[in-house]
């Protein structure tokens, strides 16, 4: 439980040392952000799983975590960077994406929950555009286009943004 509270809580000390709202990060020009470095994924079943999802951006770090509510699962944290950055409901497809891919993969079983984040930085180097969502009930969505692609997409919670 401790680490899946870290886990939200790091993006939302970042969103607020960033000391500004969605709203107001509007006002910064595409051109003056850029993304964090790309970090490797080094376990490669999550690898072929999120690099089987093909987004205009990049992603720039998963993260697998425990939790001790859920032994023997993990939890995906996924940190993309899209720019011009997303509102949370241009989001929701693509998180859909990342969630489908990680359905069909031998991840499946052992998941228990998926958060997919969005953000950039400008020239001061301050997150900018944060939006996070998250699918705490990730085995029991089957992630299969059903009922309906809509109905999917509201299955994610938005944390910031």
């Amino acid at each position: 439980m401790r680490l899946r509270t870290a886990l939200i809580a790091v993006p939302a000390v970042l969103a607020l040392a960033a000391c500004g709202s969605n709203d107001s990060d509007t006002d910064v020009a595409a051109d003056d952000l850029t993304c964090p470095a790309a970090r490797t994924i080094d376990d490669p079943a999550v690898a072929d799983a999120i690099n089987s999802v093909q987004i205009d951006g990049q992603v720039t770090a998963v993260r697998v975590t425990t939790d001790s509510d859920h032994p023997g699962e993990q939890g995906i944290a996924i940190d993309l960077c899209i720019i011009p950055t997303l509102s949370a409901d241009e989001l929701r497809p693509i998180a859909t994406e990342y969630a489908k891919a990680i359905k069909a993969s031998p991840l499946a079983d052992t998941t228990f929950a998926v958060w997919v984040e969005n953000y950039a930085y400008n020239a001061d180097q301050e997150i900018v555009g944060d939006v996070k969502l998250k699918d705490p009930h990730f085995q029991s969505n089957l992630w299969n286009g059903k009922p309906s692609a809509d109905a999917e997409n509201a299955r994610w919670e938005v944390l910031t943004g």
